[in-house]
């Protein structure tokens, strides 16, 4: 069922029939100062704020929610992110309910060819289910549970 709803929403939304799908119940955006707070409780330190990008503890940190496909929550790295991306520093933070930070070190484990860096985007996916939160490109995946932070 929730395949098809997630098929039925990308139809709607390439025919522009709707402009925004329904979020599920547990996954909707998170805004800055929700973020914030559970950034803080979470000990960490944001030093600069901006609306796709922040410095939490001196590293800088893609702020993404994500927009919904049929694979998952897809976010694209692109210029300065993607030179980030592959050199391994910094975070993505996922702002969906569940959030996430995840290391980009982490991240760049799923995209693993080489030659993908030289494009001018590279879209990675995440999947939120009960059991656990996993973060794809392609055919690689990785579990990404442990890097909720938990409110």
């Amino acid at each position: 069922m929730n395949s098809l709803l997630r098929e039925l929403n990308y139809f709607l939304l390439k025919k522009n029939m709707i402009t925004k799908p329904l979020e599920e119940e547990g996954l909707e955006e998170v805004f800055e100062d929700k973020l914030r707070r559970l950034l803080s409780h979470h000990g960490k330190q944001v030093q600069k704020w901006t609306a796709k990008e922040a410095t939490i503890d001196g590293q800088n940190t893609y702020i993404r929610p994500g927009s919904l496909k049929p694979k998952g929550w897809q976010i694209t790295f692109r210029d300065r992110f993607l030179a980030s991306l592959q050199k391994g520093q910094g975070y993505l933070l996922v702002s969906r309910d569940d959030v996430l930070l995840i290391p980009l070190s982490e991240v760049r484990k799923v995209v693993t060819d080489s030659s993908a860096y030289k494009q001018n985007t590279i879209d990675v996916y995440v999947v939120f289910t009960k059991e656990k939160t996993t973060l794809t490109y392609i055919k690689n995946a990785i579990d990404v549970t442990q890097y909720k932070l938990r409110k």
